[in-house]
């Protein structure tokens, strides 16, 4: 456990349980994407944003304590955990293999990151969840979806991975 990267099979195996556990015992699936739409109906109460007026987040996604939110908590403390335990932590914001980028940490490239992650919450919330939600628990729940899900997601990766190849991207 004091590794400072954990082998995937026990990392995976640890997901899988945990995502079991959550369906049989929970009564709820695995998913992240919805703690940041709970976050963002909070937000939009506190700050009394136009967007809280929306059906969605009076309805759907109310601000209130969902599972979803304590999961980020528990995502929070897990990563401090692990670090914890691997002997890597220190405050940062880039991990160490990006060294190769950090000189082009403009404004710009961190307005590109934010506006990425933001693509990436609105095509879950299309999707109908994120990796953890609509993958690794629609396949444990035998869903359709979760299958079609992972299938595109590994062959987007794979056609990903040989064009950066072929460009010479090296992130």
């Amino acid at each position: 456990m004091n590794q400072k990267i954990w082998t995937p099979w026990f990392t995976g195996a640890l997901t899988g349980l945990l995502a079991a556990v959550c369906c049989v015992y929970g009564g709820t699936v695995l998913g992240a994407s919805g703690g940041f739409l709970t976050i963002g109906s909070w937000a939009g109460r506190y700050l009394n944003a136009p967007w809280n007026e929306l059906l969605f987040f009076k309805f759907v996604r109310p601000p209130e304590v969902t599972f979803q939110l304590m999961q980020f908590g528990g995502m929070l403390l897990g990563a401090f955990t692990a670090a914890r335990l691997s002997n890597d932590f220190r405050l940062r914001l880039t991990p160490d293999g990006t060294a190769n980028i950090s000189k082009k940490q403009t404004a710009g490239w961190w307005l590109a990151l934010f506006l990425s992650g933001a693509l990436i919450e609105f095509g879950a919330c299309i999707a109908g969840g994120c990796t953890s939600g609509l993958g690794i628990s629609g396949i444990i729940q035998q869903s359709p979806a979760g299958f079609l899900f992972f299938a595109s997601a590994f062959a987007s990766a794979i056609i990903t991975s040989f064009t950066l190849r072929r460009l010479k991207c090296h992130l």
